[in-house]
């Protein structure tokens, strides 16, 4: 795991040089929720999770819904999923060269998605990362999960497809069908699918975990449950 973290701070460090002054002319201005819940039973709970550079999301079992219940195939006694995703050479690398970090990180590279079974709390088990609940409809968290879904790559039976065992903890990589490149790494990915979900967050410069967990902090703050509006 502790090169896992490694590997992301070599990746992200290029992002982050490259992009300087993206990041200091970031002028995103606040956006509303959408599908905000109509009644507290119909409340559900999601986290995202910061590993320093790296962000992932991570969804209860109880929540999968139809659309990550095939995740349930691949997993036993699991109470959570964390689900990342990256670049397939670098986020498989047992060693990380220069040449691969500039690769995936400007040219648009072949991407695997990493998938943790979770047997405790997420706070518990990444007791060394920031982890951030969030509040979702009962709406919003199926649209969460079904843009996440549509990251996997599925074959020809409609099944997703498996790589190899994972970096750490009971995990598995898994094929994608999207692109990893400059401007959109694993944390713009982690933006994106929340921002799906109607969470009030911007993809377009979420090059950094510390952004979108800015941004994660800054919704919390306008969230309300049971009304439509803010």
């Amino acid at each position: 795991m502790l090169l896992f973290f490694k590997q992301h701070v070599i990746l992200q460090k290029t992002i982050t040089l490259t992009f300087l002054v993206l990041f200091l002319t970031n002028c995103n201005s606040y956006q509303y929720w959408r599908y905000l819940p109509d009644l507290p039973q119909n409340e559900r709970t999601a986290f995202i999770v910061s590993h320093g550079w790296h962000t992932g999301l991570v969804i209860a079992a109880n929540n999968l819904g139809t659309e990550l219940a095939f995740l349930q195939n691949y997993f036993s006694d699991s109470l959570y999923y964390e689900i990342g995703w990256g670049d397939q050479d670098f986020y498989q690398a047992n060693k990380v060269t220069s040449g691969m970090a500039l690769r995936a990180a400007l040219w648009p590279t072949k991407s695997v998605l990493h998938v943790v079974s979770l047997p405790i709390e997420p706070d518990k088990y990444f007791s060394n990362s920031l982890v951030i609940p969030i509040k979702l409809s009962e709406l919003a968290h199926q649209q969460l999960n079904l843009a996440i879904a549509k990251s996997f790559t599925k074959n020809s039976n409609g099944t997703i497809v498996p790589i190899k065992i994972g970096i750490y903890g009971t995990s598995k990589f898994f094929s994608s069908n999207e692109r990893f490149y400059l401007t959109n790494n694993c944390n713009n990915w982690t933006a994106t699918k929340l921002s799906s979900a109607g969470v009030p967050i911007s993809s377009r410069f979420s090059f950094t975990a510390t952004n979108v967990i800015n941004q994660v902090k800054e919704a919390n703050k306008h969230y309300q449950c049971c009304r439509q509006s803010l």
